[in-house]
């Protein structure tokens, strides 16, 4: 992480950082970096993508509504910047939760 700062303009150590964080299942440090790198390239379709995986993964972990609507929201997003694929298709189909009344 300290890399990325040292570089904070550049996208690139954003987007790698993220990815690592990802991987250990570290939410909070990828969505930081991740955040990093969308304010330096909003448009920026690895960016979009990785929003999107960010949300769907803390969702399904979660299980909390407002992630799944922020998932379901990047997936848009993505969709109107890039044209439908499988990886964006796998991030649209999410549904969300709905509560149970008793």
């Amino acid at each position: 992480m300290m890399a990325a700062h040292l570089l904070p303009k550049q996208i690139e150590g954003w987007k790698q950082v993220f990815r690592s964080w990802l991987g250990f299942g570290n939410f909070e440090q990828a969505a930081y970096c991740i955040q990093k790198a969308y304010k330096i390239d909003a448009k920026d379709v690895e960016v979009l993508q990785g929003r999107a995986e960010l949300f769907a993964l803390h969702a399904e972990h979660t299980g909390d509504p407002e992630i799944y609507k922020k998932a379901v929201d990047s997936a848009e997003v993505l969709a109107s910047v890039q044209p439908p694929s499988l990886e964006t298709v796998s991030y649209t189909h999410l549904t969300l939760p709905t509560k149970r009344i008793v």
